[in-house]
């Protein structure tokens, strides 16, 4: 496959690559803090309905009917603050990254699965496979396309055999093939090193290190290319950042097994390309990006305010 170096874009998608092993973020990175952004926007609906139905109990003068059903309602909005604590809990105290490397040298794809533990495959027995709605997924549905790496010699039926290797919150097939062909390139052409490094802006943080702030504001502003528009979607998408923030810092860094350490560790000789020492970013994707989430935070902070003392008065 002779496909030119600029045609595939890695940025967001690769966290390492070296001679040894390309890591890619794997299932569910670009969703991470979404439902606790969700969580977040029911829960104030919700306390701001009770808050109403509060200020309507407290009244002498309304009618007993009224009265009632603001009891009622009352006790029926507190319980879908559980349905939120499950909502949170989804996204909370899990593994900070579900990261995918595949071995050069050894044919291998190895990932960190939902229970921490990890599944591996070989490399020249994988077929590919994509979950997708046609690309009509929606940043609304939380329901992502994810593309996933299956052993051949294995039945279809079994889905616990298969690897995720990469999912788009947006459902996009472009995107989910990207993922395939990078990681094709890098294990079966020669010049696959050099391809796969050629195709990266920067790096993103990877299954070794915590996720920081820095990133967590960059990435939550990376689906959109107009600088405009970002800071126009600047209230809207601070508490996203915020909710991924969350996400990433109750959550612990996966543990790889020994032997994949092993077969992964660099000479002291040897380069590897990560977020430590890779990552050229432009101004409007960089120092813009964080003067947008700056005047989110404002324009937040006011707005909670001002609901706080509606609520409160």
């Amino acid at each position: 496959m002779n496909i030119h170096k600029d045609v595939l874009d890695g940025n967001y998608l690769i966290t390492e690559c070296n001679n040894h092993f390309l890591e890619v973020v794997g299932r569910e990175n670009d969703s991470r803090g979404r439902f606790n952004f969700t969580a977040f926007i029911i829960g104030v609906a919700i306390t701001t309905a009770l808050g109403l139905a509060a200020a309507i109990i407290l009244n002498k003068n309304v009618p007993v009917y009224l009265y009632v059903m603001a009891v009622m309602g009352g006790l029926l909005l507190t319980l879908f603050y559980v349905v939120i604590f499950f909502i949170f809990k989804y996204d909370t105290f899990k593994c900070s990254q579900y990261s995918v490397r595949f071995l050069r040298k050894e044919r291998k794809v190895t990932a960190i699965t939902y229970d921490g533990s990890t599944l591996t495959l070989d490399w020249d027995a994988a077929n590919v496979e994509y979950t997708t709605a046609d690309g009509k997924g929606s940043i609304l549905t939380l329901v992502p396309g994810i593309v996933w790496l299956g052993d051949t010699n294995l039945s279809n039926t079994d889905k616990n055999q298969r690897i995720a290797i990469g999912s788009d919150m947006l459902d996009r097939k472009d995107i989910l093939r990207n993922i395939w062909l990078i990681a094709s390139d890098y294990m079966d052409r020669s010049d696959g090193i050099d391809i796969t490094k050629s195709r990266i802006n920067f790096c993103v943080p990877g299954s070794s290190t915590r996720e920081g702030v820095k990133y967590g504001v960059l990435h939550g502003y990376y689906f959109c290319d107009k600088p405009l528009m970002k800071l126009m979607l600047a209230p809207i998408v601070t508490p996203m950042v915020l909710g991924r923030w969350l996400s990433i810092f109750t959550s612990k860094i996966p543990s790889w097994p020994k032997e994949i350490l092993e077969v992964c560790q660099l000479r002291d000789d040897e380069e590897t390309v990560n977020w430590k020492n890779y990552h050229r970013i432009p101004f409007w994707e960089n120092e813009w990006v964080i003067l947008c989430f700056s005047i989110g935070m404002i324009v937040d902070s006011i707005g909670v305010y001002y609901l706080i003392q509606h609520l409160i008065h």
